[in-house]
């Protein structure tokens, strides 16, 4: 039963699901319980792809591709019908072949094979993946070769599919077809019968395809070979970049290129076989010196010009040319040397006492790749030089002059290797110019090494995302500079820590694209130097956040080598030795147990990650905070009415505009009475207050004449210019069912209200007029308003609330409330509103009258009838006139 239902979720996903992400999820049962349910190899098979281990659904149930066959134990069904509808079900003759999943025949096959619980759509993405006939193969010789077609002669009339294999498995951007709706991949499909509504799956199903494919022929090969001693292997001469980015489909022995764990490999002949050296890595580092001929790493010298190791040959493993596959990151970089007059090799184009070649290490790669027989000519300031590749000589042109030249790698250390599969750097997610932020997921490794070095010392947040900050010419910079520092600390690795910056997040971007910048530093102090702070403990960084909600904190890469105690007045680091030479790479704020550390430099620093987290329980955010991060709006405070006795009822009163005056003047709701309704205001179109009408409660009365001799009357303060943009919060709204959750059916109207008041901001505001007893945001928490309109909840109460009603834009609603204890001052235009609360008593002070005529005369759509409520609030006015209620 188990497995069935696991065999079902899968072919509901495409197949296939991530193994960690099933276990973890228990769904199914705890981890132990699916572990022992997904061992069964018939039903399950696990996969790599994109760096991670996928659960693919397996059968050996097929699709009979015969109409009459007795003793068949295939499926006997439509392949049309499988797939959607069939064109011939409507014809006068109809279809030969059975549109019945349920019949006796086929029920019996499905019983047999434990699929009787999937339906049409499930059974066919599993068939699709397992059965051979059913999906055109990938064209082998399409992938292989430089022409437009690869190596395939008949791409005219090849029946097999023509895609790239290496973007089916990841990400690539070479010029084969990367889409499935290209001409030939298409066609191919169509003649299959294949609807347009499968073609979005068609990636993870041949992903899962050859997958399972590829298991079945390793089967096979077994069988055919059964203890017979080992199959012969064709000796292998590249490492796998696919096992470097642990997603190969392949074993060891099946895969044409070595599996190993770095991309090089020093290797010595012991008889027929090659056996690995001990010290491989260090043999590498001396290999990659240009001056280096040789390596006594080794128990024996291994020679680089001879390629032997004592009596025995010598060879290295490489992974691809950078040049060859500039999408990869372990690819091999190979830098090019000449050697002067003074025994010095110099980089070509980057000489410091030479004239610098007009050819780079890049481009001579790419030519050596082209043709590495070809003689390649170049110039040098006002000298012609010639290089031969064959025999590695440099030729002057003019005078003859003969320099030799040597080919070398990069060096990659085994934690540099590990760093970058770590950050999982793919050349196609790093622009040439600027910086990409990726995301990462939470359940990468990645992501959890970042958050648990943030849990370290901070607790009580919610960490929103993290992020990786992808930016080639930073990390060039810095990783130059660390080697620099490693040449002049004798060959040893500097210190290198990971650390912290908390920041405004306005500057999220300038530190993103330019680097941290010394020259603004002083902002929160200089207390151990004029430079960039950062931080051993997130807590301490945490305190340079911000006040806001949601906090930008960066997780930094410094190179902080040897440290001194900072001063104020320190503008670079000291001396070391009292002289201009020799200097401190950083200073700290102790120098035995450092938790601060400044740097003066940029090269130094690489943001790694942004990592954005917020206070846990934090329901209401503040409204100014997207504005002030993105450095558009330094607002003013709210002004704040003056503090009255409750006795005084909100008033409505009016702004006097400038003239000319507009054809309708903006009434504001304040919780302040006036020292009197000056006629002037009135005269300018503005709404006042004044007693209301008998017979008419909603509209009051106006007063045209000031009672005093000099009028005092002025226009209330004015509050800021209204933002259009809002906040996006966590709460959202996506199932229109949601209201037969909500207490008393106060929401039942709510969506034909928010449609009838045709508001385009989003998200949508719902202001809550009731007491904290009832948390109303939980009802709304991760739903969605007809699937577009997110959702935002304000609750306050009336005493909680101060108005300004505009006839145009709506109102404006000041709320200062108290969450636990902490105050908060909220500014918000609302989109519709639901008052649970009586907006009159007979208790001084309780007569919020004037706040539901503020909510009528800015036109905010009420879930429940404003007109209602107010009539309620006079009872005898309700008893007096039963005949005219519904």
């Amino acid at each position: 039963m188990g497995e069935s239902a696991i065999v079902k979720y899968l072919c509901a996903n495409n197949g296939s699901v991530c193994q960690q992400e099933l276990v973890a999820n228990c769904i199914f049962g705890d981890s132990t319980t699916v572990n022992t349910i997904i061992s069964n190899r018939d039903r399950f098979v696990v996969g790599h792809r994109s760096g991670e281990k996928r659960l693919i659904a397996r059968t050996a149930l097929r699709l009979c591709r015969k109409r009459d066959c007795p003793g068949c134990t295939d499926l006997h069904l439509c392949k049309s019908y499988l797939y959607g509808e069939c064109q011939f079900d409507q014809g006068r003759r109809g279809c030969f072949f059975s549109h019945d999943l349920n019949s006796q025949y086929n029920s019996v096959r499905l019983r047999r094979h434990d699929l009787e619980d999937l339906d049409k759509e499930e059974l066919c993405v599993l068939l699709l993946q397992n059965d051979g006939s059913l999906l055109p193969p990938v064209c082998f010789d399409y992938n292989n070769g430089n022409s437009v077609h690869g190596k395939c002669l008949e791409w005219q009339s090849c029946t097999r599919m023509h895609i790239c294999e290496t973007y089916l498995h990841g990400d690539c951007s070479c010029s084969r077809a990367h889409d499935f709706y290209e001409q030939q991949p298409y066609q191919m499909l169509q003649k299959r019968a294949v609807p347009h509504a499968l073609m979005p799956a068609m990636r993870p199903l041949y992903v899962n395809k050859m997958i399972l494919s590829a298991i079945e022929h390793k089967a096979r090969q077994e069988q055919q070979q059964p203890n017979n001693g080992p199959a012969w292997v064709a000796d292998k001469t590249d490492i796998c970049l696919f096992f470097l980015k642990s997603n190969c489909i392949h074993d060891a022995e099946r895969c044409y290129n070595a599996h190993y764990k770095v991309p090089y490999r020093w290797e010595a002949r012991d008889g027929q076989q090659w056996t690995v050296l001990a010290n491989s890595e260090k043999v590498e580092e001396d290999y990659c010196d240009p001056k280096k001929t040789y390596s006594t790493a080794d128990i024996e010298t291994v020679y680089f010009d001879t390629m032997t190791r004592g009596l025995q040959s010598a060879r290295r493993l490489s992974s691809v040319s950078s040049v060859l596959q500039p999408t990869f990151v372990l690819t091999t970089e190979w830098l090019w040397y000449w050697e002067d007059e003074f025994g010095a090799w110099n980089q070509y184009d980057l000489s410091t006492k030479h004239c610098n070649a007009n050819m780079s290490s890049t481009e001579l790669e790419k030519k050596f790749q082209s043709d590495d027989g070809s003689l390649v000519e170049f110039t040098a300031g006002s000298q012609s030089y010639s290089l031969n590749f064959q025999e590695m000589i440099q030729t002057n042109k003019e005078y003859g002059t003969k320099r030799v030249v040597r080919r070398r790698p990069r060096f990659l250390s085994s934690s540099d290797i590990q760093t970058m599969k770590t950050r999982n750097w793919d050349r196609t997610q790093v622009p040439e110019t600027g910086h990409k932020k990726v995301p990462l997921q939470e359940s990468s490794e990645e992501f959890k090494e970042v958050e648990a070095l943030f849990r370290n010392t901070m607790s009580g947040f919610e960490i929103v995302k993290i992020e990786r900050i992808q930016n080639k010419d930073l990390w060039d910079h810095f990783k130059l500079l660390r080697d620099q520092m490693k040449k002049r600390n004798g060959g040893r690795n500097v210190t290198e820590r990971q650390l912290f910056h908390g920041t405004d997040s306005k500057y999220v971007d300038a530190i993103c694209t330019s680097n941290f910048d010394w020259r603004i530093c002083g902002t929160h102090g200089t207390a151990y130097g004029k430079g960039g702070y950062f931080a051993r403990d997130a807590s301490y960084s945490h305190n340079y956040t911000g006040d806001w909600t949601s906090r930008a904190m960066f997780v930094s890469r410094v190179l902080t080598g040897a440290h001194t105690k900072g001063s104020p007045c320190y503008v670079r680091p000291p001396s070391k030795d009292g002289g201009d030479a020799v200097f401190y790479d950083s200073c700290v704020d102790d120098v035995h147990s450092p938790s601060i550390f400044v740097v003066f430099e940029r090269a130094h620093i690489y943001p790694e990650y942004l990592l954005t987290y917020r206070d846990q329980g934090s329901d209401i955010e503040d409204f100014w905070s997207p504005f002030r991060a993105a450095g558009v709006l330094q607002p003013t405070p709210v002004v704040q009415p003056t503090p009255l006795p409750r006795v005084i009822p909100a008033r409505v009163y009016a702004q006097a505009p400038p003239l000319p005056l507009p054809r309708v003047i903006p009434a504001r709701v304040y919780a302040q009475a006036p020292p009197c309704p000056c006629p002037e205001l009135y005269q300018r179109g503005a709404v006042l207050s004044a007693p209301l009408r008998p017979g008419n409660p909603n509209r009051p009365s106006r007063s045209l004449r000031c009672p005093t001799s000099q009028c005092h009357a002025s226009a209330p303060p004015a509050l800021p210019a209204p933002v259009a943009t809002m906040n996006y919060l966590r709460r959202r709204l996506s199932d229109s069912s949601f209201v037969a959750n909500l207490p008393n059916g106060y929401m039942m109207d709510l969506q034909s209200v928010v449609k009838s008041a045709q508001m385009a901001q989003n998200p949508k505001i719902l202001l809550v007029i009731d007491g904290q007893h009832t948390d109303w945001a939980k009802y709304f928490r991760g739903k969605k308003l007809n699937g577009e309109y997110e959702i935002r909840v304000e609750q306050a109460e009336f005493s909680e609330m101060n108005l300004a009603s505009y006839v145009t834009t709506g109102c404006m609603v000041d709320m200062q409330v108290t969450r636990g204890a902490t105050k908060v001052i909220r500014s918000f235009r609302p989109d519709f509103v639901l008052i649970r609360q009586h907006a009159y008593s007979m208790t001084q002070g309780e007569d919020y009258r004037s706040l539901l005529i503020g909510l009528q005369f800015g036109g905010v759509a009420s879930v429940n009838s404003l007109l209602s409520i107010y009539n309620f609030c006079s009872k005898p006015w309700v008893v007096g006139s039963p005949g005219s209620l519904p």
